[in-house]
């Protein structure tokens, strides 16, 4: 009460974010910051909060009592951050760059204590290691809570002769590295990690050598990871090899010449983004994925520096306003157009920013209760919702109208497509639960019995599985074939069953892609193979054993009308049955069951199909079973007197 201005800011602080209350509870030693300018100072670089980091720590042995120091350092610089943030005393860039050199400085000093209890295990002096910040981080726009990307880098050559296994050395420091990131204690976690941009995804080895990285995006990277290094920064670790991985990456980023099936294929990626956000109801709410909102100005930037890079290094940047300054200074963007995208990509980041302090959550949607939005319009400084969603929408309208025609190339607006009955959209996003709800009641409409495993079933198809992502090429396919693919398992009867034999044939294929671009070109064996799968799915399996007899199953043998007798069919078993039966006891059983399996399959097949007349297949099977029996007999009495002369 002596101090009014003080508690103006600690009742204005503490009403923004329950997160900065719950910080001041636990130490209220804390209250400094709010109550003395000097100590709750300006904004500072990663250089200066690296160096009180470390005064903080250094002094501390023990290496989880050091975790638990940077955690409570944390703390206390979030607070003093976003106190400057409430306060108005920072706009959004200084905040993100300042939030991203405390983390910076986190990641550091992490390192440093990982490299530390791991020195001796493995090799003397550092490690040829680096860091790799992507995202926001990289870009230095990081959020009050988001994960942290990063990439880690092993040089090509270990340090010195005693270092074993190498990069396994690497590999160690890294996981100690997350841990010590992420690992919640006392005091929680620093950052969460997210290490999804690697190569291959959560499939890919945690660290990779110079080399390896080479590799991948010479021969594998998609448009995205090669849109997601634009980000890149080296933020720890070994300078040499951050430099090497950063030339790198800018010679694969950017290119003198951008063919129109990348730009296409980033247009693509963007419109999945879109649609997938429509699909969970979030179009017009999700400030980051939604209709104008966040990346519809990280996008339509992005696209330009991909485009121009090559040529102009000027434009070269992992920060969206400074790139958007330098395509402004290039005459990509007139000068209204670059002052309307940073003035509303800052509104919408702050927008977001606030949904996030209140609780520390990873959110970034609008509240749908009009308390909950009310409020959210106060702590933004509106005098109420309907005074904030106007302005929003203004805004969102306004950037939205920049994406389509910078981004799409599209000169007038464009609504949200009308995809009601389209399952591309859907099965391209199906890992996200609540599109995987909208699938479900989507298949058990149309007549499946068990849609969660179906859904499984199209997951494995279009994202993957434990075993390893889904290849681009074959998941694109997928999303073209999937509405074919679905109309005729219903037709069978049994949906369930007709598209788990699919996926047992896809899944048994050396490539999916071909498999399914067969199917897309061919939408009468689809239907065909479907009506197997339903009617017999041990045939099916049998089928995925040998997959070349696909290709009697588009053969005349299957509308060939000529019942086949006992006489061709053993004509047919010697001419694929050895003849010196001596030396190829084996090789004449397995041709024996080969070939019974295979005439099943035709039998089966043609009356499935309603290739032949009822009455046909139970003569082919007599046949079958007669001709086999006749070689089986013949090759037992061989053996008989090969084994007993003296009895013949």
């Amino acid at each position: 009460l002596s101090h009014p201005v003080a508690l103006e800011i600690f009742f204005n602080v503490c009403g923004t974010s329950q997160f900065f209350s719950d910080i001041l509870i636990r130490n209220p030693e804390y209250f400094e910051i709010l109550a003395n300018p000097g100590v709750r100072g300006g904004t500072k670089s990663a250089g200066s909060l690296y160096r009180e980091l470390s005064a903080f720590v250094d002094a501390v042995v023990r290496p989880e009592m050091k975790l638990e120091a940077m955690r409570r350092f944390k703390h206390r610089e979030i607070l003093r951050i976003g106190t400057r943030d409430i306060l108005g005393l920072a706009d959004m860039p200084a905040t993100a760059h300042e939030f991203s050199s405390l983390a910076d400085a986190c990641v550091q000093k992490c390192l440093e204590i990982a490299h530390t209890q791991l020195a001796e295990q493995w090799c003397s002096g550092p490690l040829p290691f680096a860091v790799i910040a992507m995202g926001k981080l990289g870009g230095q726009e990081l959020n009050y809570s988001s994960d942290i990307d990063l990439l880690f880098v092993a040089g090509d050559e270990p340090p010195s002769p005693d270092c074993r296994d190498w990069p396994a050395p690497c590999l160690r420091l890294a996981e100690h590295l997350v841990s010590g990131l992420s690992q919640n204690m006392t005091s929680g976690h620093l950052f969460r990690v997210d290490m999804r941009l690697r190569p291959e995804g959560r499939f890919g080895p945690l660290v990779r050598t110079l080399a390896s990285y080479r590799a991948y995006y010479e021969s594998w990277a998609e448009a995205w990871e090669r849109q997601a290094l634009l980000k890149a920064r080296v933020v720890a670790g070994d300078a040499a090899v951050g430099r090497e991985f950063m030339r790198m990456a800018s010679d694969f980023v950017y290119r003198r010449h951008v063919d129109a099936k990348f730009v296409e294929e980033i247009r693509r990626n963007k419109r999945r983004i879109e649609r997938k956000a429509e699909l969970e109801g979030e179009a017009f709410r999700n400030v980051k994925l939604g209709v104008g909102g966040i990346r519809d100005v990280e996008f339509t930037v992005q696209l330009q520096q991909l485009i121009l890079g090559g040529r102009n290094p000027l434009v070269r940047t992992p920060n969206t306003i400074d790139a958007i300054r330098r395509l402004r200074h290039v005459g990509v963007l007139t000068a209204s157009e670059a002052a309307e995208l940073i003035e509303d990509y800052s509104f919408l980041r702050t927008v977001e920013h606030r949904l996030q302090i209140l609780y520390e959550l990873q959110t970034q949607t609008l509240p749908s209760e009009p308390k909950e939005l009310h409020l959210l319009a106060r702590r933004l400084g509106y005098a109420d919702a309907e005074a904030f969603m106007q302005d929003y929408q203004e805004r969102t309208q306004r950037v939205r109208a920049h994406c389509l025609r910078l981004f799409y190339g599209e000169a007038e607006g464009r609504a949200l497509s009308d995809h009601g009955d389209d399952w591309r959209d859907v099965i391209a996003n199906i890992d996200s639960p609540q599109i995987r709800r909208v699938a479900e009641e989507r298949l058990s409409a149309m007549g499946f019995q068990d849609a969660a495993s179906a859904c499984s079933v199209m997951e494995v198809a279009a994202v993957g599985s434990q075993y390893g992502r889904a290849r681009p090429e074959a998941a694109q396919l997928f999303g073209d074939l999937a509405p074919r693919l679905l109309d005729a398992c219903v037709r069978t009867g049994d949906p369930d069953t007709a598209l788990r034999s699919i996926e047992l044939l896809a899944a048994a294929a050396p490539n999916r892609a071909e498999l399914y671009r067969s199917l897309l070109g061919a939408e009468d064996v689809l239907d065909r193979l479907c009506r197997l799968g339903a009617g017999a799915p041990w045939l099916v399996q049998v089928l995925a054993r040998h997959l070349e007899w696909l290709d009697l199953l588009v053969s005349d043998e299957i509308i060939d009308q000529t019942v086949k007798s006992r006489e061709v069919i053993i004509r047919e078993l010697k001419e694929r049955l050895p003849r010196d039966y001596t030396t190829a006891q084996d090789a004449m059983w397995d041709g024996l069951a080969l070939y019974f399996r295979r005439e099943l399959l035709r039998i089966a097949a043609r009356d499935l199909w309603g290739e032949v007349p009822t009455d046909v297949v139970p003569l082919e099977l007599a046949a079958l079973a007669d001709g086999v029996i006749h070689c089986l007999l013949q090759g037992a009495r061989r053996e008989v007197a090969e084994r007993y002369p003296e009895a013949d």
